[in-house]
């Protein structure tokens, strides 16, 4: 888990918190427990999601995020 927490900056761990905690979060949900921009959640997401921090499963309104 330190390894995770030397590759992210404090947005980034707010987000993988936050879907730890539920893994329903929306991404709304995440703007406002972050206090960061739609655009910037969304950034942040594709980001660690391209370091395989964290993963999508189903579809944008039914699916769900998981931590690897």
């Amino acid at each position: 888990n330190d390894k995770i927490n030397d590759k992210i900056n404090d947005t980034d761990k707010i987000i993988v918190e936050a879907i730890k905690n539920d893994k329903y979060v929306t991404i709304s949900d995440l703007s406002a427990k972050a206090k960061k921009s739609l655009p910037t959640i969304h950034r942040h997401l594709d980001n660690l999601s391209k370091q395989g921090l964290i993963g999508r499963m189903g579809s944008r309104k039914a699916g769900y995020w998981y931590v690897k």
